[in-house]
């Protein structure tokens, strides 16, 4: 028998853990720097997005909570990473974010603090030309879009190159979450 070996040259992996729910304290911060400072306008349609913040200062108990797993992740990637930027989301009904990439840092990471199930999708756009051949999309890998519906205390953790967007909130609850870049 033949022996066929499956190379895979461009692997584009997203991490996911769950760090619990209990997120009260830092709701209420997210809450208190939106009050402090003008939103930026980045990739948010609608919504809050804050200047840098610092998450070791701001949120201690937040960063000491996702360093274990983290960690994991960055040895996994074989990189020497450091947090570098970060910032608060915070959309309302309604509020989207445009296809988006984080240029200037290699790993991107997001922890959502207050979300459900009609507070929208992330969804990652193929890094391949995939989607321009006629290719069935219900074969695994071959696929335009992932999407993935957060839930309470997800982080996820991907590439920077990664495009992707937010649907649209459609819940009456602000959804909430924080973002930071590593480089």
């Amino acid at each position: 028998m033949m022996i066929v070996e499956k190379i895979i040259p461009f692997f584009t992996p997203v991490w996911k853990f769950n760090i619990g729910d209990k997120f009260d304290t830092d709701i209420a911060r997210c809450y208190q720097i939106q009050n402090e400072a003008p939103s930026t306008k980045k990739s948010n349609v609608g919504g809050y997005q804050s200047q840098n913040v610092d998450l070791k200062i701001k949120f201690p108990d937040l960063v000491q909570r996702i360093s274990p797993s983290l960690n994991g992740i960055i040895q996994d990637s074989e990189l020497k990473l450091s947090i570098d930027n970060a910032w608060i989301n915070i959309n309302k009904t309604n509020n989207s974010n445009n296809s988006h990439y984080h240029p200037n840092s290699a790993l991107s990471v997001v922890i959502y603090l207050q979300t459900n199930l009609d507070s929208g999708q992330i969804v990652f756009e193929n890094p391949t030309a995939s989607g321009a051949f006629p290719i069935d999309d219900s074969i695994k890998h071959f696929f335009g879009v992932y999407c993935i519906s957060p839930k309470i205390g997800d982080v996820l953790v991907f590439p920077s190159y990664l495009k992707h967007y937010v649907e649209p909130n459609l819940s009456s609850q602000d959804r909430i979450s924080i973002s930071f870049n590593m480089v």
